[in-house]
Parts: C-alpha cells; sequence; structure tokens
C-alpha cells in the first residue's frame, strides 16, 4: 500500500508569514495554508510504501552505521482482517490478535536485552498530511544499541514468535529515531 504524504516548509521571509495577518484561512489540496501567524506552502509529496519485511539494501543501509547509542524504533502498524497462518490455515483470529500474541513475546524478548516498550495504542486520526487508510496502531520501542536489536533479530526466541507477526501483519512502517 503507498500513501501520500504532503511535506510543508515554512515560507522564507516573517513578512510573507504575518502577511497582514489575514483571517484563518486554509486551502486544501495544498495550495497555502494560512493558519493564524503561520503560513506554510505544500513543497512535494512523498510516497510511504507499507512493508512486512524491509529490501536487503535498506536493511544493509540500517545496521551498516557505526551508532551505538539508544534509539526509539516507531512502528506503524497495519493488520491484516483475518491472521494468515501459512503453517495452520484452521487458525480463525483477526490480524491484530495475531499481531497481539507476537506483541505480548517480543516485549519479553527486548526487555531481556535491555530494550524496552514504552508506548503502545491505536492510530484514532491525522492532523498533518493524507493518507489513504490509517495506521492501526503504533508502538513506540526503546532499544540500547543496534546490535541489541540485531540480536533480538536472530535470535531463536523471535524465530519462534515471528509466525505471529507474519500471519497478523498487512504491512508496517519502521522509524528509527535517536535522541539529539
Amino acid at each position: 500500500m503507498v500513501w501520500r504524504i504532503p511535506l510543508i516548509r515554512p515560507l522564507d521571509e516573517f513578512s510573507r508569514l504575518v502577511q497582514q495577518i489575514a483571517p484563518l484561512d486554509i486551502f486544501c489540496q495544498g495550495r497555502r495554508h494560512l493558519l493564524g501567524w503561520l503560513t506554510y506552502e505544500e513543497e512535494t509529496l512523498m510516497e510511504v510504501t507499507n512493508a512486512v519485511y524491509p529490501p536487503h539494501e535498506q536493511f544493509q543501509a540500517f545496521f551498516a552505521t557505526t551508532d551505538e547509542s539508544p534509539f526509539v524504533m516507531v512502528n506503524l502498524l497495519k493488520f491484516k482482517d483475518v491472521a494468515e497462518y501459512a503453517d495452520d490455515p484452521s487458525i480463525q483470529i483477526s490480524g491484530r490478535e495475531a499481531y497481539e500474541i507476537y506483541g505480548v513475546e517480543v516485549s519479553k524478548i527486548v526487555e531481556g536485552r535491555g530494550g524496552r516498550v514504552t508506548f503502545t495504542g491505536d492510530v484514532t486520526g491525522i492532523i498533518v498530511g493524507e493518507v489513504d487508510d490509517l495506521w492501526d496502531m503504533v508502538a513506540l520501542v526503546e532499544y540500547p544499541s543496534h546490535a541489541s536489536f540485531m540480536e533480538m533479530m536472530v535470535s531463536p526466541e523471535w524465530a519462534a514468535i515471528e509466525h505471529h507477526r507474519l500471519a497478523g501483519l498487512a504491512g508496517q512502517l519502521n522509524i528509527r529515531a535517536t535522541a539529539r
């Protein structure tokens, strides 16, 4: 699934921002957005593609860093309506339920490697940008290092539960964020 999200940038000059303090105007489809004192112009569109696994090149680039500082992974999750277990098609649960089984167990694995799940919740709306279909859930997971994240992904414990993740996910977006 591909979403197009407008990227916005502030106008260059303060005088153009204020523009004689015009009344609140919002023009959809991206022309110009004047919200009180701030004016923004739409700059370009960004394509966002949900996936269950990263392409090999993206995976390599992610782990090519020498930065071993802690980071937070922002997980935007989209679930299948009905879970698809390749090893047992008789299992009839929702994609969300399958992922929740994975979530309980992966939390233990993360904590065993010094990380922690800091937030999970349902996606209930979007205020900036637009997507055809919102993600179902967001999870924020803090990892002590890239090495601990990699250790988790290649562990036998993770391999034992990954089938729940695969059965439940229609796609996801994982965003690494580091403190400044």
